[in-house]
């Protein structure tokens, strides 16, 4: 018995495919095993509607005759401009005649009897003697039935179970036989219509870089130190005292570009301005996942994918190997089809394994695109036997030229001193050595190089050395080391006038932090406050500024001398620093900013209150100074405001909280601080 079970490609005339709006459908063909190429398969007749955009896929029935076996039948279709889309894939499989179907013993055990009937049915079993008649052909006590296609024209779409049994001539009836076969609905051949170019030719895809963006994860609190990995390159940055979440922000692009490290793997760094810094890649294409890390006071994510681009995709060459992985290029070079685009097809290659002796080989494959990448290999392998004598097992030996720890000056020119490799049966293996790894002299750091080669057993030896790029050369920390204040000064950030450069790594600024003060702005006397830098190396130097203030240096500056200080540290004009301007555009007047104390030429300091709230409480916190005094005044109606405690005044942090159990009583109720300061105004007149 032989059932030809045919997949239908279209279940009925009511199923039709679309095409783009621009672009009708004219021909259809479909294909059995290998495909023969666009234009080359069997004609599918079409009817085409009256609007030219949809079609009607009749049934494809597959041809009869073949032998037994899995086959894939295609089908795709050809548009209006002529161009073919992409084949739709299926399968369908014969099953061999002469099953060798038994009649059953009757129930005395008595010898089988002859077969005198068949019948088949599909989906659920009706019962013995109820399904379809088939006739059948008796050849003893065996038979086969009639080649059938069970599946009518007009069933749904889906996978169906087919059974077949036999009765013998004493009315006893076998157990069924079964099998599947599946019906595809014609609506699938949509999705290769949808796949034809609209445009008159394939879209290429530009290639574009990976990014990512870095914020901070809650409020800022500037006593904190805040890490990030950039492709495995580390930076570690502290928050100075009195620096706003803003002035960090954008002082962590700063380092980011600034340092050598980073650089080479993320170019275009900014701080948007508002919250997040900006990296992206400088290579096109996707990074690994864990590309951009940071400490939990930072998050960073995926801002836009990455891609080397549709033409750069395409593979242009392949190689293989047997062993080790040598240097990508450097492999025996495979003929490949490079009009297959982001496929590749190849003839077989011939693998020498008369030149290994005995043991596991590995055997690899690889493939480059246009944009010169090449892929990871794919492995496989092969084992020789020893038919005589034992099996070889001693790994070669590598010996390294020169010490297994280098040292170079940074941007010293690099050479290998070499090395010798020798196995005890194969001997000299010094050409065969294959080296992975870098050093680049530009960038002072630690290097490994890996050597390593394999006998002709397959047996593998390893060795390593340690590249060193040093720079021993400290970095300079510049500005004036003794300030002596007898009028107030107009700030009193610490590390005004301070400047960090190192001959290699260039301004190295962002990286000054204070380690110790002992400053009392409020009591004259002679102070000091410890800086240091470190350059990404580990060189540090450290700075001890002195600091006197005078029995007036301790008032709190007028507006005119304040102003005036300020204005001369950024080349501020006189329109600029009039009480009523406003030069960093922050929404605050410069005589607001004299009374709080904070930058009128950068417009991240100011005082700002965030508002939060708790089950209990009304939790508020801003950004303080310690010349300042504070006052939390509330109000019901915005127009009266009263005053709320004593006095807030800063001693140890930058940040100020406060928190004020909540009055659920009130419907409606509204805070703001009051800023002035702490010590008397003096006003002294600008020098000339």
């Amino acid at each position: 018995m032989r059932i030809l079970l045919t997949t239908a490609l279209a279940a009925s005339a009511a199923l039709f495919a679309s095409a783009p709006s621009h672009a009708s459908v004219v021909q259809a063909e479909y294909f059995v095993g290998t495909d023969p190429g666009a234009g080359l398969g069997t004609a599918i007749p079409l009817t085409v509607a009256a609007d030219s955009t949809a079609i009607d896929l009749p049934n494809v029935i597959l041809p009869a005759g073949k032998p037994a076996g899995t086959y894939t039948v295609g089908v795709r279709v050809k548009d209006s401009a002529g161009r073919w889309s992409n084949p739709l894939l299926r399968r369908y499989t014969i099953y061999a005649a002469n099953f060798g179907v038994h009649s059953p013993s009757d129930p005395s055990g008595a010898l089988a009897k002859h077969l005198i009937a068949a019948e088949y049915f599909v989906g659920a079993d009706p019962g013995a003697g109820l399904g379809n008649a088939l006739a059948i052909t008796e050849n003893g006590f065996t038979a086969e039935s009639a080649t059938i296609n069970p599946l009518a024209a007009g069933q749904v779409p889906g996978t169906y179970q087919v059974g077949l049994r036999f009765k013998d001539s004493t009315g006893h009836w076998g157990n069924p036989i079964f099998r599947r076969t599946t019906i595809s609905s014609a609506s699938l051949v949509s999705d290769t219509v949808a796949s034809l170019p609209t445009d008159g030719g394939i879209p290429v895809e530009a290639p574009t870089a990976q990014s990512y963006f870095i914020g901070l994860n809650g409020g800022f609190r500037c006593g904190d130190t805040f890490r990030i990995s950039i492709g495995g390159e580390q930076l570690e940055l502290p928050a100075r005292p009195f620096e706003t979440a803003e002035a960090f922000m954008s002082r962590l692009a700063l380092a980011i570009n600034s340092d050598p490290h980073l650089s080479s793997l993320a170019g275009a760094v900014v701080y948007d301005g508002s919250s997040r810094v900006l990296v992206t890649a400088t290579q096109n294409g996707w990074q690994p996942s864990n590309w951009v890390t940071v400490s939990t006071n930072l998050n960073a994510g995926l801002r836009s994918t990455g891609s080397i681009g549709s033409e750069a995709r395409k593979i242009v060459a392949a190689e293989y190997f047997v062993g080790l992985p040598p240097m990508p290029g450097t492999g025996a070079p495979i003929t490949v089809d490079t009009n297959a685009a982001n496929t590749c097809s190849f003839d077989t290659a011939t693998v020498p394994i008369t030149m290994f002796r005995g043991g596991s080989h590995p055997v690899g494959v690889r493939f480059k695109n246009a944009a010169g990448q090449w892929g990871q290999p794919i492995i496989r392998g092969f084992t020789s036997y020893v038919l005589f004598g034992d099996t070889d097992s001693t790994a070669p030996q590598i010996q390294l030229n020169g010490p297994a720890i280098l040292e170079l000056p940074y941007g010293a020119g690099f050479t290998d001193p070499g090395w010798t490799a020798t196995d005890n049966i194969d001997g000299n293996l010094t050409s065969g050595v294959v080296v992975t790894g870098t050093v680049k002299t530009q960038i002072p750091g630690s290097y490994v190089l890996t050597y390593q080669v394999s006998d002709l057993a397959g047996n593998l030896g390893k060795a390593t050395r340690t590249v060193k790029v040093v720079d021993v050369e400290a970095p300079a920390i510049e500005g004036a080391q003794t300030l002596v204040y007898n009028t107030p000064p107009a700030t009193t950030d610490l590390f005004a006038g301070l400047r960090a450069v190192d001959g290699q790594f260039g301004d190295l600024s962002y990286r000054l932090k204070l380690i110790s003060s002992t400053v009392d702005w409020f009591t004259p006397g002679s102070y000091s406050a410890v800086f240091q830098v470190a350059d990404p190396m580990g060189n540090t130097t450290t700075l001890t500024r002195t600091i006197t203030l005078g029995e007036q240096g301790v008032f709190y500056p007028g507006f005119a001398s304040w102003i005036t200080e300020r204005g001369a540290s950024v080349g501020a004009t006189r329109v600029q620093m009039d009480p009523d301007a406003d030069p960093d555009f922050d929404g605050r007047k410069n005589s607001a900013e004299w009374m709080a104390d904070t930058d009128p030429f950068n417009r991240w300091s100011n005082l700002a209150m965030t508002y939060s709230r708790s089950a209990t409480t009304e939790d508020m916190q801003w950004s303080a100074q310690k010349r300042i005094a504070y006052r939390l005044e509330t109000s019901v109606n915005l127009v009266s405001w009263q005053q709320s405690g004593d006095p807030i005044l800063l001693n140890e942090s930058c940040t100020l909280k406060l928190e004020v159990p909540r009055n659920d009583q009130l419907k409606r109720q509204f805070f703001r601080i009051n800023a002035a300061p702490r010590q008397p105004i003096l006003e002294v007149p600008p020098q000339p």
